[in-house]
């Protein structure tokens, strides 16, 4: 019998802390714009932020289940994020949506090599 793969506790530990901030970023993200009448310049742009974010949440859990797949999810939801945000003007909040894979890459990179293949 083989034994389950698994993520280091870091590793659990920072995708639980990532998955709760995606969720509870799209939550504020909807009661803001509610809080302001729907009146935001960027209408459009607010569903984008909110499907990135739910990709995003997608990607960790699907680490958590053992998926090598939701790295790369979550390496596409950065750089959709860093994208919105040079079209925003936010040009440090783009350099720094990068900074989670990178997180979650040196965190996992240990056991990488362990996962079974994409499925």
């Amino acid at each position: 019998m083989e034994r389950k793969k698994r993520l280091s506790t870091g590793a659990t530990v920072w995708c639980w802390i990532c998955l709760f901030a995606n969720l509870s970023g799209f939550t504020l993200l909807i009661e803001a714009n509610g809080r302001s009448g729907g009146g935001s310049g960027y209408p459009p742009l607010l569903v984008v932020v909110a499907v990135v974010g739910g990709v995003c949440s997608v990607g960790y859990m699907c680490l958590l289940a053992g998926k090598k797949f939701g790295f790369f999810i979550i390496c596409g939801s950065a750089a959709a994020c860093a994208i919105i945000n040079i079209v925003i003007m936010a040009i440090p909040q783009a350099v720094v949506a990068f900074a989670n894979p990178l997180i979650t890459w040196l965190l996992i990179k240990g056991s990488w090599h362990t996962w079974d293949e994409i499925e």
